[in-house]
């Protein structure tokens, strides 16, 4: 990339060329904006194209995406909304007109592409890589030539075959085991932390194909933290957390090898990973260090962005933002536990929040043997399951401005008019998240609390924590 950058410096007379051509094919767009912002004599030109960086779409976005929450949850969605974003009432109608032209132009230079290995990447808007592709921006004079395809092809094509000669290399649990731990996930970690759609990886785990079964650093990762809430003989007769500590070791030695190439199963195993050490006496420097691999996978397959323009099949749109919502999450609380700069900034996200589909409750066991009130019942709770989900999301926004605004270095020369201040609005975040709970989720303090709802429990646990 330094050398690309290096070329549109030294041929001036090419850049000149590109961002005509560009203007171009966007000729319309730009003259409207011309004529939106009519230039005052002792304001200096400034190219438009100059305008475009890799967040300058998500002030609107953001303000769009969250038209439809609670004042307290739109405050906290967005980092930089929270001090500087105007009403749309105090926006003039060019205004808004101007801007919806901005995004629009800005939101063509921003794309998923594919590598040289034919994996899906992200590159924003700063890359320009909408430029680059069509154009093929000319290196000293030359044009570039492909990169190294048969070199790429071979690495990938060894490092493929060494993932899959240690995966042969490494003995499963017993079947029986193993459907017991699959089970136990999906009980205790799935509610709380649904990075897989439960449905199609049924299906896939019993497939007989194995080339169809899901990759052996997921199921690795999920053999490990399910462990941690079992009681079979076979574990709890040794030791458990050696246990889990076996199949840890085999995901991260997979792990390992698989970083360079992005995929999906390998930020699904390196979150469960994350939350097996948190929850671990040898937790450590080592789990800093995955999650910030996990954020950076996914924020490589564009994760952090709306992908509603790119027409995705429904169902992978929705599992990618519940695992990027999760990662999220994850985050937030490594984050105030650790006391630890945060990974993701509220501006460069603007993921929709998760929803339910209908192939949650349509066969998810993968056996076809569902019956209509079955399904009815499946359906409630994955509506259920996904309310809670997004309510914790929204709390853990709400998590992300307190360590920023209350926690972060910069606010040590705040005197204690603004220390009061800030600590009052972040304190009505909370209790408006709180009182706008769901029915479903609401702590009822008369009841048996025998019978309490585990979901429930555990959000207003994370509320607690929250607002101490």
């Amino acid at each position: 990339m330094e050398s690309l950058l290096g070329g549109l410096v030294q041929n001036g007379d090419r850049v000149k060329l590109e961002l005509d051509n560009w203007r171009e094919d966007h000729d319309d767009d730009v003259d409207s904006l011309d004529t939106l912002f009519p230039q005052s004599p002792d304001t200096p030109a400034t190219p438009v194209m100059n305008q475009h960086s890799s967040s300058s779409t998500s002030t609107a976005n953001s303000r769009h995406h969250h038209s439809s929450l609670p004042a307290s949850i739109s405050r906290a969605s967005t980092i930089s909304s929270v001090l500087t974003e105007e009403s749309d009432e105090e926006v003039l109608p060019f205004d808004l007109e101007a801007r919806e032209k901005i995004n629009a132009i800005s939101e063509n230079l921003s794309t998923l592409t594919l590598d040289n290995g034919g994996f899906i990447r992200y590159l924003g808007n700063s890359s320009g890589i909408d430029m680059l592709q069509r154009n093929h921006i000319l290196r000293n004079g030359h044009p570039i030539p492909p990169m190294r395809m048969k070199e790429h092809r071979d690495w990938l094509l060894q490092k493929e075959f060494s993932i899959t000669q240690m995966e042969g290399q490494m003995t499963m649990p017993p079947k029986d085991l193993a459907d017991h731990l699959i089970e136990c996930y999906f009980a205790y970690v799935h509610p709380n932390m649904p990075v897989l759609h439960q449905p199609t990886f049924m299906r896939q785990y019993r497939d007989p194909d194995p080339v169809r079964k899901p990759a052996a650093v997921l199921l690795n990762a999920m053999f490990a933290i399910a462990s941690r809430f079992t009681i079979h003989p076979e574990i709890v007769g040794t030791d458990p957390e050696a246990f889990g500590d076996e199949y840890f070791d085999r995901a991260k030695r997979l792990i390992d090898y698989e970083y360079e190439i992005p995929r999906q199963s390998s930020i699904q195993a390196l979150l469960l990973m994350v939350t097996f050490r948190f929850t671990s006496e040898k937790s450590g420097g080592r789990v800093w260090v995955m999650l910030g691999m996990a954020i950076r996978m996914a924020q490589d397959l564009g994760m952090h962005r709306n992908s509603a323009r790119w027409h995705l099949p429904p169902l992978e749109a929705e599992v990618r933002k519940r695992l990027w919502w999760a990662i999220y999450i994850v985050d937030r609380w490594g984050s105030a536990s650790m006391g630890r700069p945060m990974g993701i900034d509220d501006s460069d996200c603007d993921v929709d929040y998760p929803s339910v589909v209908e192939q949650d409750w349509v066969d998810p066991d993968g056996n076809g043997d569902k019956s209509p009130e079955d399904n009815d019942k499946l359906k409630q709770q994955s509506s259920f399951a996904l309310e809670y989900f997004v309510e914790k999301i929204k709390l853990a926004q709400i998590l992300g401005q307190i360590l920023r605004r209350v926690y972060s270095p910069q606010t040590r020369n705040h005197g204690p008019t603004q220390v009061l201040s800030t600590v009052q609005e972040l304190d009505t975040m909370l209790t408006k998240w709180h009182l706008a709970l769901p029915p479903s989720l609401k702590y009822d303090h008369k009841g048996d609390p025998q019978n309490l709802d585990r979901m429930v429990t555990t959000i207003h646990c994370s509320y607690c924590k929250s607002d101490i």
